[in-house]
């Protein structure tokens, strides 16, 4: 490991991002749940990298993107391996990423909420 990445790793306050991303994951769960079609658990050593929103609309992904939420795509290759219809297909093409880092407040949490529950609406 260089000594700039020992230095910069050791500047992170890690119970800080940990306290933050749990937080930032109650947040959107507490809003989100009863959209969400997967049902979601934390366990106490659990410490999330992201909050997996899964719905029926495979457009959700696309309006955050446009309204520059980072969205990640993890698998981008399964779609031309697995059968089309399949519930395989269903989480890659529905399940939806949503960022909860420390660098997230309540604010854009808020503006991310409401996006997601307006596209849902549609």
């Amino acid at each position: 490991m260089s000594n700039l990445t020992k230095a910069l790793l050791s500047s992170i306050n890690y119970a800080e991002v940990r306290t933050r991303r749990l937080d930032n994951f109650a947040y959107l769960h507490q809003a989100l749940k009863v959209f969400n079609q997967l049902s979601l658990n934390l366990s106490p050593d659990d410490i999330p990298m992201v909050y997996p929103f899964l719905s029926k609309n495979p457009t959700l992904r696309n309006t955050l993107i446009q309204h520059s939420i980072y969205v990640a795509t993890y698998w981008p290759d399964p779609a031309k391996r697995i059968p089309a219809g399949s519930r395989e297909a269903y989480l890659v093409s529905n399940m939806v990423p949503l960022p909860v880092d420390q660098r997230y407040g309540k604010a854009e949490l808020d503006s991310m909420i409401a996006l997601v529950i307006d596209n849902l609406q549609e």
